[in-house]
């Protein structure tokens, strides 16, 4: 799965042995599902170019501090803790479980809409005449990453 995808996911808990990157730069296209939004929101602009220019790996505590995860946990401990969250939110009534998640995703939501148009601007120039056009070009088997 794509750790974009979980920029947008209400609460974020990570096993221990997690490790993450946004590797855009390296793949020669341009930050997708939002994360051109969402990254910097949460870590900071500094951080966040550092992270999407760089590409590097990083552990779960690293996105804990970041900010990008709420918890880590052992890996044994990791369903049963997100039930267990879980069956917490779901004793609240639904009704105020959807205001608190519409007040607090205001600010992204009223400006996703733009940046995903933009992304998606940029993303298909940067596959079409980027770097990112020979990478997603070739048809040779994908590179095999060491965790």
């Amino acid at each position: 799965a794509n750790i974009a995808l979980a920029n947008f996911a209400d609460v974020v808990f990570a096993s221990k042995t997690a490790k993450f990157t946004y590797p855009f730069a390296k793949l020669g296209i341009t930050p997708e599902l939002g994360s051109s939004l969402v990254i910097p929101f949460v870590v900071g602009m500094s951080k966040a170019k550092e992270i999407m220019l760089g590409g590097e790996w990083f552990s779960a505590d690293e996105a804990k501090q970041m900010g990008l995860v709420s918890d880590v946990l052992a890996p044994e401990a990791l369903l049963p803790h997100a039930v267990n969250f879980a069956i917490k939110v779901a004793a609240n009534h639904p009704e105020t479980n959807r205001l608190i998640k519409k007040v607090m995703n205001a600010p992204l939501r009223e400006k996703l809409d733009q940046v995903l148009g933009r992304e998606l601007v940029i993303f298909e120039e940067a596959l079409s005449k980027g770097p990112g056009a020979a990478t997603f070009g070739k048809k040779s088997p994908p590179k095999q990453s060491k965790l």
